[in-house]
């Protein structure tokens, strides 16, 4: 049974997002496509995934992490990348095709240049992966399943390699679930909570490349030599 939700991002990513509404990228993006994005692997730091949720009716309490992972947790790498390439097609100064095979750099290069783009290569990195089962709060009936997740986005050039764009995102999502608890609603908190930080990394990530690197403060005036 699903009574209700709540999605939890980081007071950081608040305020790319808020930023984001502020400053809108404008009519810069209307004249098409400015950078190309290659997609890398999901990569998840050692021990992100845990998780601690009972099985079956009366399932006992304070499992051990890891010890009820289930097989939807193997398919979250191909999850968080097909949300990934999702959040990107959204934004219009992206583009996910070259035109050109990107085994062959010289074509990449050539390619780029002629489409007037910058192109980068992204991976996103899982750092938390946890999923538990807490009491009802106070005044409820019933227990909440929630999910947390944190991970990264880091951007290089591509194909030269260098470190270009980043971004970070964080989300818990919570849902009221009665006993037991099915893998339906354990993948509907799972995809909700990735969904969510991946569009806050990628929105932040974006916001940071389109402003371009900080300018250097200026130097104060030199005083002439008596």
């Amino acid at each position: 049974m699903r009574i209700s939700r709540a999605l939890i991002p980081t007071a950081l990513a608040a305020l790319f997002q808020l930023a984001a509404v502020l400053h809108p990228a404008g009519a810069a993006l209307a004249a098409g496509p400015r950078y190309f994005m290659k997609l890398g692997e999901v990569e998840f730091a050692a021990g992100a995934v845990k998780v601690n949720v009972p099985r079956g009716e009366g399932g006992a309490e304070g499992v051990a992490a890891d010890a009820s992972k289930s097989t939807l947790d193997d398919k979250a790498g191909p999850m968080a990348r097909d949300f990934l390439r999702e959040a990107l097609a959204k934004r219009p100064e992206v583009t996910l095709e070259l035109g050109a095979s990107l085994d062959d750099p010289a074509a990449v290069k050539a390619e780029v240049k002629r489409k007037n783009l910058r192109a980068y290569e992204l991976t996103l990195r899982v750092l938390k992966q946890e999923r538990s089962v807490k009491p009802p709060p106070a005044g409820k009936k019933f227990q909440l399943l929630e999910q947390n997740i944190r991970l990264s986005l880091v951007g290089v050039t591509f194909p030269e390699k260098l470190l270009a764009l980043g971004g970070d995102g964080e989300s818990t999502v919570q849902i009221e679930v009665g006993n037991p608890i099915n893998e339906r609603q354990e993948s509907e908190v799972l995809t909700e909570a990735l969904k969510d930080a991946i569009e806050q990394a990628v929105k932040q990530g974006m916001a940071k490349l389109i402003a371009g690197p900080p300018k250097a403060p200026k130097s104060p005036p030199r005083k002439p030599k008596k």
